[in-house]
């Protein structure tokens, strides 16, 4: 009677330890489940505004490298992904859209800047634009020979827009004695417009430059006296550069487009 009672008992508790073999390996899979979530989690948090700030840092330091090295003094804004050119580097005459003139040069230096690190931030194709025939006004520094663009695993954000903005002072431009502009709006506005033909006539590939939508990255806007510096009249007819970023829209593969424009661009020496 033993014998039988211990043979019945054999059965259950092999099912017994098959059960807990169950248990134990979903628990196994939930764990794991849970680890690629909280590393999913992670690489997202990378993708997103950390990320974001990150090359949106990035871009405005590679520029201000350059234009430090070529004697021109900016100011990062990070908190707002905005390059300011002080007073000393790009400033207008009262009343004036046009840049000073002792500050032309600066312009040149600041249109070899751009050529050099955009075309390697863009997200979308590059349309070729310019000519080498076409004479370069004497203000901009030598072409940059070869423009080189980053492909899509190693750069996660674009720029989407660079916008030239350009400030006034407070003094109504009726001040002036001049009846060219309605107000100060309509004068700043015409300050950014200036700075981005003079970037274009030095780097006319610039204006090549699209985002994911097609659209032109280079753009102006206007904003008066809206957003002084604090620093004084002087300090606030200026321009400032302002850069929005976009994700990648494809990683891992480098557009086949924007790479035949760069060869074209390399081999035809298009400005």
């Amino acid at each position: 009677m033993r014998r039988e009672r211990a043979r019945q008992a054999t059965p259950q508790a092999e099912g017994g330890d098959y059960l807990s073999t169950v248990s134990d390996l979903v628990s196994a899979l939930i764990f794991i489940f849970v680890i690629l979530l909280a590393v999913f989690a992670y690489q997202l948090a990378g993708w997103g505004v950390a990320g974001e700030d990150t090359a949106l840092a990035e871009v405005l330091q590679e520029i201000e490298r350059r234009l430090d090295s070529a004697g021109v003094a900016v100011i990062i804004v990070p908190e707002q992904g905005v390059l300011r050119f002080s007073n000393n580097s790009i400033n207008f005459d009262f009343g004036s859209e046009q840049p000073a003139s002792i500050h032309d040069r600066n312009i040149g230096r600041l249109a070899w800047a751009l050529a050099q690190v955009l075309p390697g931030r863009v997200n979308g194709h590059v349309e070729p634009t310019g000519s080498a025939s076409v004479a370069r006004p004497g203000y901009c520094e030598p072409p940059v020979d070869a423009i080189h663009y980053s492909s899509r695993d190693s750069v996660r954000w674009h720029v989407e827009t660079l916008l030239i903005e350009g400030h006034t002072d407070s003094i109504p431009v009726s001040e002036t004695g001049s009846q060219r502009y309605r107000d100060n709006l309509e004068l700043s506005s015409m300050r950014a417009a200036w700075v981005h033909r003079m970037i274009s006539d030095c780097e006319s590939r610039l204006n090549g430059l699209r985002n994911s939508d097609g659209y032109p990255i280079l753009s102006t806007s206007g904003y008066g006296e809206a957003r002084p510096t604090g620093f004084g009249a002087a300090a606030d007819r200026r321009i400032d550069l302002r850069f929005l970023l976009e994700p990648s829209t494809r990683l891992g593969d480098a557009d086949p487009v924007t790479e035949e424009v760069g060869r074209q661009y390399d081999r035809r020496g298009e400005r």
